[in-house]
């Protein structure tokens, strides 16, 4: 801080107290851009420059002896440069001495008289208020200042989400022009500041607050400041708000002061998605808390919420509680920017109850991010993201057989996010309808199949997600092995549950026959997936039958080499029924039922 000597030494032996006054040039008046500030004592035949060329939007914090009683004091404004014998612009008298105690001066208000606008009483003045400097460890000691000349009165909310599920704090309400709020103490973080005219639900200003992080056991004075009109202002500066801090990293030395910190206008952020896809039982269900807040909307396991409401430039402290519990599991600070964010929470909460991975991978409870993400895809294809989250699986890729074993993502270990780009375009065909995909593992053999409806992704950015236990039993018994896809949506996305080929059969499950058919989904709609196994080149025909045994349309007749076959054939052109398809291979043929239901 510096100090006020004024040539008053004797003073600092005789007074055995000081106070610290907080200098505040908050002025908009383009007439006082910069001024200086003279202190004259007239008992001690003191008249001082104490601040030389002080710009608007500056303050200075100064600890100063305390004069004894009835110790007259004026602070005078002049014009930038002023001798000791120029004009005072604006005189503050103090005739019985500056009170005992902590104070904010604030200069504020007009000088061109032609600028006046809303407030009858806007004249330039330096106003008094009683000033608090420190906060209580983990907090944060707010007051707010009115010192836009043309606001209506103002009231300030502050808040962290829009779905936490306590009211917004209220810092000030109906603060007229030149008053302050009392102070309160908030916890330390990040806040958004949110600036009305009293009764009225459409902002003058919406501010990041981000920097009150910083101030961990002291005041922030948090000053409205500027013209909500700037029309007919002489170039007058728009209305914002700007904070002024006691603590040692922002006190000033120099000579025209320190620049008051600018709380920015918010920025929307891109979409964020969360979803929950941890196995363990423990945290089937988990409480969401953003700075210390419970929100609204908690998580399930397999479940997710998107939202578009965060800011850019902003520390969100995210805690996971188990459902009802006062105690984190996870903490994590995220900050976000313009591009969109896929978050999964995945992992256990305890590791020595649960398998180990094979690839050695942690497998602790975590966050994992995947920025920057998308929303959309162009018309006719879907960008689809792998997220690999199986604490006891190995690494796996996926492949497509319908596409020649073409691979879809290669090696992903657990914990990772891997673009599907079969073809180096960053998006997949959806013309291809429903696929089969197979999920390999690092031998190269098939641990599983699922049918992927591509058309269902059209246009659209999707995360799939591996999920669950390989070994639900050696796992305490948490859930199997399943992949879903995360379909962009709010305030929730879509979750799609991709059918396992394992599971689908025919209607009447005939016993493993030639080739070793089957078909999927029964009943189908629109597409009906056939697959077959061949272990020798061989002509293989395949027919779709009516009830009455006439055949409606040939799907297959083609000779095709060793290997798995997997075909998707259109049947939107038949009606609602029962029909056979007829597979034929060498001597063998073999008839199984299935029906389209719409």
């Amino acid at each position: 801080m510096k100090k006020i000597l004024l040539a008053m030494a004797t003073f600092f032996t005789v007074a055995a107290n000081s106070q610290t006054l907080v200098v505040v040039h908050n002025s908009p008046d383009p007439t006082a851009a910069v001024v200086d500030v003279w202190v004259n004592v007239p008992s001690l035949g003191v008249n001082q420059k104490v601040i030389a060329n002080f710009p608007f939007r500056n303050y200075f914090v100064y600890s100063v002896p305390t004069l004894p009683p009835n110790t007259a004091v004026n602070v005078q404004v002049k014009a930038a440069n002023s001798a000791a014998a120029d004009p005072s612009l604006y005189t503050k008298s103090f005739s019985a001495g500056i009170p005992s105690g902590n104070f904010v001066l604030e200069a504020t208000g007009l000088l061109d008289p032609s600028l006046k606008n809303v407030n009858a009483n806007d004249s330039f003045q330096i106003a008094v208020h009683p000033a608090q400097l420190t906060a209580t460890a983990g907090k944060v000691n707010i007051a707010v200042y009115n010192g836009s000349p043309d606001a209506a009165p103002l009231t300030t909310q502050s808040f962290i989400t829009t779905i936490q599920s306590t009211k917004r704090d209220t810092l000030n309400d109906n603060l007229a022009f030149a008053g302050s709020s009392s102070y309160n103490e908030y916890s330390v973080g990040s806040k958004r500041l949110h600036v009305y005219p009293t009764g009225s639900t459409a902002a003058t200003l919406m501010a990041n607050g981000d920097t009150l992080k910083a101030l961990n056991g002291y005041a922030a004075h948090i000053f409205a400041s500027g013209f909500v009109d700037t029309a007919g202002t002489n170039g007058g500066l728009p209305f914002g708000l700007f904070a002024v801090t006691t603590n040692a990293s922002t006190s000033s030395s120099t000579g025209s002061g320190e620049p008051m910190i600018a709380l920015p206008k918010e920025k929307i952020a891109g979409v964020v998605q969360v979803y929950h896809n941890a196995a363990d039982p423990a945290v089937k269900s988990v409480d969401l808390y953003v700075g210390g807040i419970k929100q609204v909307l908690g998580l399930n396991f397999r479940a997710g919420f998107q939202s578009a409401g965060f800011i850019q430039d902003f520390d969100y402290v995210i805690d996971l509680h188990q459902k009802d519990s006062a105690s984190s599991i996870l903490n994590t600070t995220l900050r976000f920017g313009t591009d969109s964010v896929v978050a999964v929470v995945a992992g256990v909460l305890d590791t020595t109850k649960f398998s180990a991975n094979p690839d050695g991978v942690s497998r602790k409870l975590n966050f994992f991010l995947n920025q920057p993400a998308r929303l959309t895809a162009p018309a006719g294809s879907a960008r689809v993201t792998l997220f690999h989250g199986a604490t006891d699986a190995e690494t796996i890729s996926l492949t497509a057989p319908a596409l020649g074993g073409l691979a879809i993502a290669t090696a992903t270990k657990y914990g990772e996010f891997k673009l599907a780009d079969p073809l180096g375009t960053g998006v997949v065909s959806t013309s291809l309808g429903t696929v089969v995909v197979d999920v390999k593992l690092p031998d190269s053999s098939v641990y599983k199949s699922y049918l992927v409806p591509l058309t269902v992704f059209d246009g659209k950015a999707v995360t799939v997600c591996t999920s669950g236990f390989v070994d639900s039993a050696s796992n305490q018994n948490g859930a199997s092995f399943r992949v879903f896809a995360g379909l962009p949506s709010s305030p929730f996305p879509q979750i799609l549950f991709l059918k396992d080929t394992s599971f689908t059969s025919s209607i009447t499950n005939p016993a493993i026959a030639d080739l070793s058919f089957r078909m999927f989904p029964n009943p189908a709609t629109t597409e009906l997936v056939l697959g077959f196994d061949v272990k020798e080149e061989s002509n293989v025909s395949i027919e779709i039958l009516d009830l009455n045994g006439k055949v409606v349309k040939t799907v297959l007749n083609d000779v095709f080499t060793a290997g798995t076959v997997y075909h998707t054939e259109s049947v939107r052109e038949l009606s609602n029924g029962l029909y056979f398809a007829r597979v034929r291979s060498g001597n063998a043929t073999s008839t199984y039922k299935f029906n389209i239901v719409r």
